[in-house]
């Protein structure tokens, strides 16, 4: 949308418009309503966090305290570049709901090491239009699994970023290259997906993702 005002940085909706930002600068787009599919995948993440919101108030203080110093020294970037700080609160509920949905234990202090390195090389294929196969290197150790994450699929030319992207699932801790995954949706022939994998660390924290562009081509 174009408007005869100089636009700033910023993000925030008001009534039927969205201001945001991309590589190309500040913008305006009318405002959708997202659709709530409410899948399987929705609803446990949901469960996740109300299990862990509940297990915080179980915490001692000392180790609320040390949740809130650790996640006042550890922001984050949200989609737009900005910098944010989270509570102990959203910090533990969160690392912990990604290791339930994992399959892997919660952790009740916060993490004592860093998030895991960026895969040196990473490349998906399909077997069929609802499975593929992910190569990566280097091998994941015994405190490392691998996430993938996808697009959804399009016939066009579009290249969505990862805050577009759906979580596919987890491998196990040290699962061996080549790991065969299911996806959360069918790829028609022809159609384009962006996968992105990363190393995550039995403590919840997530390396630098890379990124694979595959077509699927029917059999």
């Amino acid at each position: 949308m174009k408007t005869g005002s100089i636009l700033v940085p910023g993000s925030g909706k008001m009534g039927g418009l969205v201001w945001s930002h991309n590589k190309g600068g500040p913008y305006i787009r009318t405002r959708t309503i997202p659709t709530n599919p409410n899948s399987s995948r929705q609803q446990a993440v949901r469960s996740f966090l109300a299990q862990m919101s509940v297990s915080w108030e179980l915490l001692t203080d000392e180790q609320r305290n040390a949740w809130n110093s650790w996640a006042a020294e550890n922001p984050l970037t949200n989609p737009i570049g900005n910098s944010y700080v989270r509570t102990g609160h959203q910090a533990y509920t969160g690392l912990n709901a990604r290791l339930l949905d994992a399959a892997l234990p919660v952790i009740d202090d916060p993490p004592s090491k860093g998030a895991p390195l960026a895969l040196i090389s990473f490349t998906v294929s399909y077997t069929d239009g609802d499975s593929v196969s992910v190569a990566y290197s280097p091998a994941l150790s015994a405190s490392v699994c691998l996430a993938l994450w996808m697009s959804l699929p399009q016939a066009g030319e579009g290249n969505p970023n990862f805050a577009q992207a759906r979580l596919a699932g987890y491998s196990a801790l040290t699962a061996p290259s080549p790991i065969a995954m299911e996806l959360p949706f069918t790829v028609t022939d022809s159609f384009v997906v962006n996968f992105w994998g990363a190393r995550v660390r039995d403590e919840g924290l997530v390396g630098v993702a890379s990124k694979d562009r595959q077509r699927y081509t029917a059999a």
